[in-house]
């Protein structure tokens, strides 16, 4: 994958929406992580708008590394129109996949709230502070990767991180990903309203039609409303660049039906 440089393209996703500032604070970073991989003898790090554009506002692939079974990504994420942040382990895991790489210093400031791990830039410091740490972050990996390593696998579709970000932006209520309520024991919700009690499954069109995931699937729906959920079942060949349906869902949720199912087309 080329790189390419966004900052000069005001209308790309999320930058469209960033103040100027914010603009230049994108190029001075990416800029100054690409001076420093180059030192040390590594291409520039590409990022992208995500191809997803139908779904998401504000977010870029800023590195990535896909082999045939290991995949590793980190993202560049508008957190406001004028801040950043930096997401490690797109897939959400409270732990990132590559934690084992991490500079001690980026691990020690990472934050999770609402997000998978990340460090937030707010301004030319933050710049300076982070960009050594990501890049000898990089480094670490890409010297790993050379000498035969893999990287974990991360599980979670694509489609869960998009709607997540879709409803924290059309929707009132506060939406968290992978959320393990105690009743369910080890196995999580996709996305849950925990003040409202809301579980949104998704249910993936080739994982989900398995004999065994469909029974397991049906144990995590009776458990959620037996224990007070409302549940929005969503088939992803039915919510595909159509995210407004899960909003008409949960509007049927909240007056007062307790399971919503949005089918596959």
């Amino acid at each position: 994958m080329a790189y390419r440089d966004l900052t000069q393209e005001p209308l790309a996703v999320g930058l469209k929406n960033a103040t100027p500032e914010a603009r230049l604070l994108v190029k001075m970073f990416v800029d100054g992580l690409n001076e420093l991989m180059q030192k040390s003898g590594y291409d520039k790090i590409w990022y992208q708008p995500d191809d997803s554009t139908a779904w998401l506002m504000r977010w870029y692939w800023m590195y990535h590394y896909k082999s045939e079974k290991r995949d590793f990504i980190t993202r560049l994420n508008f957190e406001s129109r004028h801040s950043f942040q930096i997401n490690f382990s797109h897939f959400g895991a409270r732990i990132p996949a590559e934690v084992e790489f991490l500079p001690e210093a980026l691990m020690k400031d990472l934050k999770y709230k609402g997000f998978p791990a990340h460090v937030l830039i707010k301004d030319a410091k933050d710049c300076q502070k982070y960009m050594p740490l990501i890049a000898e972050h990089y480094i670490r990996i890409r010297r790993h990767l050379e000498a035969g390593g893999t990287l974990p696998l991360r599980g979670c579709s694509h489609i869960e991180i998009a709607l997540g970000s879709y409803l924290s932006m059309n929707d009132k209520a506060t939406w968290t990903r992978w959320e393990k309520p105690v009743f369910l024991g080890r196995r999580e919700v996709d996305l849950c309203s925990l003040k409202e009690k809301i579980a949104i499954e998704i249910q993936g069109d080739y994982w989900h039609r398995r004999k065994e995931i469909k029974e397991k699937d049906t144990n995590k729906k009776e458990d959620l409303l037996a224990n007070g959920w409302s549940v929005v079942w969503a088939w992803e060949g039915g919510i595909k660049e159509k995210f407004h349906l899960v909003l008409d869902a949960l509007d049927q949720v909240r007056n007062g039906q307790r399971f919503v199912e949005i089918k596959k087309k």
